[in-house]
């Protein structure tokens, strides 16, 4: 993981591992898959940090998973 220049209180990570995977649908039909976009860490006050990986344009939903979820599922 790549070390940010935000204030440490601001920080929701701080330094852990992510809890969620966000993915995106890419494709239709049969060719449609998910694909891995960001993660996000649980924060104290029940909410979500969301950060997306690289620059995108996200026109689909975007869904997160429970990195300790389903074991059926990838991650």
């Amino acid at each position: 993981m790549t070390t940010t220049t935000q204030n440490p209180e601001t920080r929701s990570d701080n330094g852990n591992q992510p809890d969620w995977v966000a993915k995106s649908p890419r494709g239709t039909g049969r060719n449609q898959r998910l694909e891995r976009i960001g993660v996000a860490w649980t924060r104290d006050d029940g909410g979500l940090c969301l950060r997306l990986v690289g620059t995108q344009i996200v026109d689909e939903d975007i869904y997160l998973y429970p990195l300790n979820g389903d074991p059926g599922t990838e991650a």
